[in-house]
């Protein structure tokens, strides 16, 4: 019989300082417990996944969990060489994470006999490397049929429902990292490194935050059927394509109330990509530009920030929200049309307002949210892109058409000239505001509306 003399080292250490070791045996049926599994001095034949005694592999530790159960994964490579089986397909309500405090415990007390690990820095025992510089790597791939597109996929890992997937590195040369297909997931703090794509989201709903994502020749995630997936404070760089949304996807990327802090640049064809049905939410992100220096174009290929090819747009300016006058002290006056974060067909618009009808009344469009300054004046003048006021003569006050008012050229508020079409793929940010009759005194204003003109 084969005798793993280091695991019997450890146990005995274990023993001598009063500590029990779980004496073998699966996990139990009832779930909820920590699978532990350790590369260089786990073992698939005599451990049983306590942390005395910690599988090798990942993928025999999954064949002994259940529901509720959680693996605790230790640093080293885990790939085909070593034992593992891929596509590593997690079960249903089955966790797997990376912490490296396992390893260390078990390090430090062979660590006390000279010589029994040589292989492995000392630094890690005392906490001065960290999970980066030690990591978990998942490398490999195996072929995953999918029932959405009927087809196999070369994938490394596949998403169980409510399963969570927690600071892996993984290296998918010929395939893709993650794939989650109608169920529920969380993919946390990971780094992934492919060659097809890093995570496939088909007709799930996943959250997928704080992971640093990389795809030589593929897409970075990808968004396929019905998604509302949230997406969060992740680094998306250097992919053909950095997000891409297809079908009837509807992922929360950011909004106006939580913006999305994914950093999207240096991605080949383009950063994001909406090629779907459905309008997109991807407002708060860092881009490799300032958010009101470019539009939605109609083409990804050429290192476009947002580019949108199907029949949805895509909301990425940001528009603080508020229910005050945007002018310090002025009486209400209500926007009507177009409504605060309307999506509009036409680079035309009708603008309509209720309110009082001053003899002096102005209304702003900006390319950009309106700052004011503490004295009541327009910080960011030169941002504004057409104006209209009562002394033109054309329209009326409450109901003026674009081509009533004057396009502002070369952000000089006096150079006027009769109107251009707005910029279409943009938002635009517009107020109303009017004087008493003597025009000394600054007396209503709206708060601040945006709406989006559709590609």
């Amino acid at each position: 019989m084969k005798i793993n003399f280091t695991l019997l080292f450890y146990g005995w250490l274990i023993l001598l300082s009063g500590c029990s070791v779980d004496s073998g045996g699966p996990p139990t049926e009832q779930g909820l417990n920590k699978i532990n599994v350790e590369f260089y001095f786990g073992s698939d034949t005599e451990g049983n996944g306590s942390p005395g005694l910690p599988y090798k592999t990942i993928s025999l530790a999954l064949k002994n969990a259940v529901a509720g159960d959680t693996l605790i994964v230790g640093p080293g490579n885990y790939s085909s060489e070593e034992g593992e089986e891929f596509p590593i397909v997690l079960k249903d309500n089955v966790n797997i994470e990376y912490d490296i405090n396992l390893s260390r415990a078990i390090y430090k007390n062979l660590l006390d006999e000279e010589g029994i690990i040589p292989i492995l820095p000392v630094d890690i025992v005392d906490g001065e490397i960290t999970e980066e510089e030690f990591p978990a790597l998942i490398e490999g791939v195996g072929l995953y049929y999918s029932d959405y597109t009927n087809q196999d996929h070369s994938v490394t890992m596949v998403c169980g429902n409510n399963s969570i997937i927690k600071k892996f590195s993984f290296k998918s040369t010929d395939g893709r990292s993650i794939w989650c297909e109608k169920n529920n997931a969380k993919i946390l703090g990971n780094i992934l490194n492919s060659g097809i794509g890093g995570i496939a989201n088909i007709e799930a709903s996943i959250t997928i935050e704080g992971n640093i994502i990389t795809s030589q020749n593929g897409v970075g995630i990808e968004f396929l059927g019905n998604t509302t997936s949230y997406v969060r404070n992740n680094i998306i760089t250097n992919n053909e394509v950095g997000i891409q949304v297809n079908t009837n996807s509807t992922p929360d990327l950011g909004t106006p109330t939580e913006p999305g802090l994914n950093t999207l640049q240096n991605n080949i064809n383009c950063d994001l990509q909406n090629n779907g049905n459905e309008s997109v939410f991807a407002i708060g992100n860092i881009w490799e530009i300032d958010a009101f220096d470019f539009v939605v174009e109609s083409q990804c290929g050429f290192g476009e920030n947002v580019a949108n090819t199907g029949a949805g747009d895509v909301l990425f300016q940001f528009s603080p929200i508020t229910e005050s006058p945007l002018f310090p002290g002025a009486i209400d006056v209500h926007l009507v049309f177009p409504e605060r974060g309307s999506i509009i067909q036409t680079n035309t618009p009708q603008f309509v307002w209720e309110g009082p009808n001053n003899k002096i009344t102005m209304l702003g469009l900006f390319n950009r949210p309106i700052e004011i300054n503490s004295d009541g004046s327009i910080q960011n003048i030169t941002d504004m892109v057409w104006v209209w006021h009562s002394g033109l003569g054309n329209g009326r006050i409450g109901n003026v058409y674009f081509e009533d008012g004057r396009a502002i050229n070369g952000n000089n508020i006096t150079n006027v000239s009769n109107p251009t079409p707005l910029e279409r793929g943009r938002t635009y940010f517009w107020v109303v505001w009017a004087w008493s009759d003597t025009g000394l005194e600054l007396t209503h204003s709206s708060t601040e509306s945006d709406f989006f003109v559709s590609n």
